[in-house]
């Protein structure tokens, strides 16, 4: 079979698949989707070729399908889910020691690169789902998640759902407590949003100084009254 490479960080991962003996019907089916995912993963289309080596081991759990699952996740920038699947792979009874050594390397690689969030849910049990991605907490949850802003959400029949959004960089570990409240008691307050901060008052108009008031017009004295002339006799 083909084999599937590529140059990641540096890092080569190789992903081949020499199934060993199992169901016959579930080998021929997860052979042929591994075929045309490896046929997808050439051609660059990585969200057809993930969907297909996910069938394939799904029908043929062949711990070598999952490095190319992890390889396909790195191409498409989920280097957490990659992260996942690789410790996947070492877990595997029947991880090729020669290859662990390098899955390793990849690991330390994408430890710098993610973060990671420790979640505590009130009630044991719970469903909860960091980005949409789906788990059950029986305890305090480790995730392995991408650096970002990460949306955490906790649920279970009978309680109202808790959430929280958590900023996480690139090699930090967060913890994130989720409190589960029964339905029938009084929902959790929602934070007050932010009081808006009051619109600066407008500086008043400048006032305009008086206009200098002008001097009154100099009165002129009245002309003088001319006698007047006498009268002249009758002829």
């Amino acid at each position: 079979m083909r084999l599937a490479a590529a140059v990641l960080g540096g890092l080569l991962v190789l992903a081949t698949a020499s199934p060993c003996r199992a169901d016959a019907k579930g080998e021929l089916e997860g052979r042929a989707l591994f075929k045309e995912g490896n046929r997808k993963l050439e051609q660059g289309d990585y969200a057809s070729a993930l969907e297909l080596f996910r069938s394939a081991y799904s029908r043929f759990p062949n711990a070598k399908i999952l490095l190319n699952i992890g390889t396909t996740l790195r191409m498409m920038g989920r280097e957490a889910e990659a992260a996942e699947t690789y410790e996947q792979y070492l877990k595997d009874p029947k991880a090729e020691p020669k290859r662990k050594a390098e899955v390793r390397g990849i690991l330390a690689e994408l430890a710098k690169r993610i973060g990671v969030l420790r979640i505590e849910v009130s009630e044991p049990g719970a469903r909860v789902r960091v980005d949409g991605r789906l788990f059950e907490a029986t305890g305090v949850l480790v995730v392995k998640v991408d650096a970002g802003s990460r949306s955490v959400l906790a649920e279970k029949d009978g309680f109202y759902p808790a959430t929280a959004t958590v900023t996480v960089a690139a090699g930090e570990e967060k913890k994130v407590a989720l409190k589960l409240v029964r339905q029938g008691a009084p929902e959790p307050a929602k934070a007050p949003a932010p009081a808006k901060a009051p619109a600066p008052a407008k500086a008043p108009a400048p006032v305009r100084p008086p206009e200098p008031v002008r001097p009154a017009e100099p009165v002129r004295p009245a002309e003088p009254v001319k006698p007047a002339e006498p009268a002249r006799p009758a002829d």
